[in-house]
């Protein structure tokens, strides 16, 4: 197989599909301090789809309510701003891609996947010192492609290098979110959640391993949690 030039890489570059605009302007909240959530929400709730999925993530067993939320911003409200936005970004970035124009791509399983290493990266995410909806975007979007992606649609730093770097976290960022996502990863290909019979799982990086504080029992405790929440969420974010 050939390499490709540069000019066809950016010629390719320009052929990535445009992100919803809330979804832009949601990338561009994380370096802006004061952010006008109300304005946000009633952006949100202007495209029905993206907030009938957003809705439905809200309402999953995953998140727990006690009672149902049937708009955005009683979401922002119940949930936070984090928590909304964290959805908002996996919900629409997910969905700007064209599964059907990809012949041969196992969207099931690609779902399963994320969603899996997703729900350990939050589960994760509080004792090693990271924002638990900003671990759980990160593990939904990992395998979206590596930097070319993330600096196209101006991921925040933190998200292109969890994005980038999770396979081989970096040595000069410890603590990243890149090596949360790796243990994450490393996990959920351990639990075969895609069903694929080459599924495998890569060596874990021991500075990641250690940098998370989980213990092996602790995270045994936690694998019923994540498989039990596996069907729904994934229902949620493809329905």
């Amino acid at each position: 197989m050939s390499l490709l030039s540069r000019e066809q890489v950016a010629a390719r570059l320009k052929q990535l599909p445009s992100l919803p605009a809330v979804v832009t302007r949601l990338l561009d909240s994380f370096a802006n301090e004061e952010i006008d959530t109300a304005a946000i929400a009633r952006q949100i709730a202007l495209d029905q789809g993206l907030t009938a999925r957003v809705l439905r993530v809200a309402n999953s067993s995953f998140y727990r309510l006690q009672s149902r939320v049937g708009t955005i911003n009683e979401a922002v409200v119940v949930l936070g701003f984090r928590a909304v936005r964290s959805m908002v970004l996996a919900v629409g970035v997910n969905s700007a891609f064209r599964a059907d124009l990809c012949l041969g791509f196992d969207q099931a399983a690609y779902l399963r996947h994320g969603v899996g290493t997703a729900l350990r990266a939050r589960e994760l995410a509080s004792a090693a010192g990271h924002n638990p909806e900003l671990a759980f975007t990160a593990g939904i979007l990992h395998d979206i492609g590596q930097l070319v992606l993330a600096a196209s649609w101006r991921f925040p730093p933190a998200l292109a290098l969890a994005v980038s770097g999770h396979h081989a976290p970096p040595a000069d960022a410890p603590g990243s979110l890149a090596g949360l996502v790796h243990v994450a990863d490393a996990v959920a290909h351990a639990l075969g959640l895609t069903g694929s019979k080459n599924e495998m799982v890569m060596p874990v990086d021991d500075d990641a391993w250690r940098e998370t504080g989980v213990t092996p029992a602790a995270l045994l405790a936690s694998l019923p949690r994540i498989v039990a929440g596996m069907d729904e969420t994934c229902q949620a974010f493809s329905a």
